[in-house]
C-alpha cells in the first residue's frame, strides 16, 4: 500500500468545517455499531482542536463493525442515502459506501471484524496501540502529524487520549 506524503507547503490548510459536522452527523446513525479508525479515530482521541489537514486525515472515515452487526449498518446507510461503491480493495471483510451532501462527498470504508477499542470522547475508537499497527496495512496517512506524536508518547510511557501533542503544529 502507497504512503501519502504531507506537502510542507500546505501545512495550516483547514477541513472545511460543515463538511467535518456533516460527516459527524452522518455518523451518529450508526454510532452504537461502529468502531472507528484511522483519522476519524484520531479526531475523537485528541481534545477539540482545529482540523488542519495535516494533523489527520478525514478525507474518509473508516470503520470497524463486528459481524452480527455489518447488515444492520449496511441496511442503515443505505436507508441514509449512502450508496455502495465497488472497489479493487472489496471482499468479504471490506466495502466502500459514498455519500454527497452539500456538494461534496463523503466515503466510508467499511471493515468487517472485532478490533480492540475504547471510549474516547464519546465515540468507540481503535485502541491507540493497535491503531498504530494498523498503518502501512490498513491506513496510509502514517506520517501525520497524530502518528508522529502518538508513537512518542507511547515510547515515553505518557498518555495518548486528550493529549495536547497531539494538537501542536
Amino acid at each position: 500500500m502507497k504512503t501519502k506524503r504531507h506537502n510542507p507547503k500546505r501545512y495550516g490548510e483547514l477541513y472545511n468545517s460543515q463538511h467535518i459536522d456533516n460527516q459527524i452527523e452522518e455518523l451518529e446513525n450508526i454510532k452504537e455499531f461502529i468502531v472507528l479508525s484511522g483519522g476519524w479515530a484520531w479526531h475523537f482521541l485528541s481534545p477539540p482542536h482545529n482540523e488542519y489537514k495535516h494533523l489527520h486525515d478525514h478525507s474518509d472515515i473508516d470503520i470497524f463493525v463486528k459481524p452480527e452487526n455489518f447488515t444492520k449498518v449496511q441496511l442503515t446507510l443505505t436507508e441514509n442515502e449512502w450508496f455502495r461503491m465497488k472497489t479493487k480493495y472489496d471482499n468479504n471483510n471490506f466495502i466502500r459506501y459514498e455519500k454527497i451532501r452539500d456538494g461534496r462527498k463523503m466515503v466510508i470504508d467499511m471493515f468487517k471484524g472485532e478490533i480492540p477499542n475504547i471510549n474516547s470522547n464519546g465515540w468507540n475508537v481503535t485502541e491507540p496501540n493497535y491503531l498504530l499497527s494498523l498503518y502501512k496495512t490498513v491506513h496510509q496517512s502514517d506520517n501525520c502529524i497524530v502518528v508522529t506524536k502518538s508513537r512518542e508518547l507511547i515510547k515515553n510511557g505518557e498518555p495518548i487520549i486528550n493529549s495536547e501533542e497531539l494538537i501542536k503544529l
